[in-house]
């Protein structure tokens, strides 16, 4: 059913940060898919970065770190939905996304300000994101279309699978033998490919759908 206007008024700033959210988190993944089509060959090589590829990592490290504070007042809008049906499992699951979105935007600033920061350990707190979707989605049921609460199933899966890439298939290496270390590690690529792909491009589109959700008052179930 849809919410009544003065029930939709809590929620609208955090559509438009879920939206943005997604919105720049697409941006940025493109712009990272872009900079290993084009740039990261001549990178390589030749060891000097190229001014166009500088650009799109410096878009995709400001983006990651964007959407993350983004979705910070989301998260507690989503908690504030989903304490409904468990208050423990929904307070447990907000503190553990704010957290680990506070943290994923930090270490992004960290690497926008030195480049001595590897530009993996993001991954680490983005599987604690994705443990929140997974939860939220579930506390969800209800509440949200299950289209919408797959897609966030989805998403979440996927950075587990990129976080737990990360702490269990050699991405802790950079912690101890320099920010690059993880690059010839095939099987942490393969964790990426496997849980960072679906992961990184499905969490900004349920962003969207769920600012849009919001934005609308279309819930299943009226939340006052």
């Amino acid at each position: 059913m849809s919410l009544p206007s003065h029930a939709r008024l809590p929620y609208r700033g955090s559509a438009y940060a879920a939206i943005a959210s997604g919105v720049i988190g697409i941006i940025s993944v493109a712009s990272l898919v872009v900079y290993l089509a084009s740039q990261a060959t001549e990178f390589a090589e030749s060891g000097v970065m190229p001014p166009l590829g500088k650009v799109l990592l410096t878009t995709n490290y400001a983006g990651v770190m964007l959407q993350a504070l983004l979705m910070i007042p989301v998260a507690l809008t989503v908690h504030a939905i989903g304490a409904q049906r468990s208050f423990r499992l929904s307070r447990i699951a907000v503190t553990i996304g704010v957290i680990a979105l506070a943290v994923v935007a930090f270490l992004r600033l960290l690497l926008l300000l030195s480049p001595a920061v590897s530009d993996i350990l993001f991954m680490g707190p983005m599987g604690f994101v994705g443990a929140w979707l997974i939860v939220v989605n579930w506390l969800l049921a209800g509440t949200l279309t299950g289209a919408l609460r797959a897609t966030g199933m989805v998403a979440g899966i996927g950075l587990v699978i990129l976080g737990a890439s990360f702490f269990f298939l050699g991405g802790l290496v950079v912690l101890t033998d320099g920010p690059f270390a993880y690059a010839d590690d095939a099987d942490f690529h393969v964790g990426i490919a496997i849980g960072g792909v679906p992961g990184l491009i499905v969490y900004p589109i349920w962003a969207i759908l769920l600012g849009r959700t919001l934005l609308r008052g279309r819930l299943l179930d009226a939340v006052a």
